[in-house]
């Protein structure tokens, strides 16, 4: 910084420089024509082709493929886990108590 408390920066200024174009509302109408129809050629002008994708090595799309295959030794969470347990339980327990339903009567007796 310098003692003027300037920051140094040097802006440039007089008739070297460009002057601002004209606003569109200070054109007459045949200029006003000319600068739309370069605007339009400008934008509807064949662009130039994509560049090219980059080549994929084989063995990194092969690595994700790989990755995205479902394990086939997966774990079950413990919900699944505790409702197979409770299911399995239930099926052991109505096996062996429907042969005992058959000469238990189920519900309170009054005496």
């Amino acid at each position: 910084m310098t003692a003027s408390g300037t920051t140094g920066k040097k802006f440039k200024y007089g008739p070297d420089l460009k002057p601002f174009p004209k606003l569109s509302y200070h054109l007459t109408r045949e200029e006003l024509d000319d600068a739309c129809d370069a605007q339009l050629k400008a934008h509807f002008a064949p662009k130039p082709p994509a560049p090219s994708k980059e080549k994929v090595h084989e063995h990194v799309s092969q690595h994700f493929i790989d990755m995205a295959a479902p394990a086939d030794n997966q774990k079950d969470s413990d919900y699944v886990r505790s409702i197979k347990k409770s299911y399995l339980a239930g099926q052991k327990e109505s096996s062996s108590s429907s042969s005992q339903a058959v000469g238990k009567k189920s519900g309170k007796t009054i005496p």
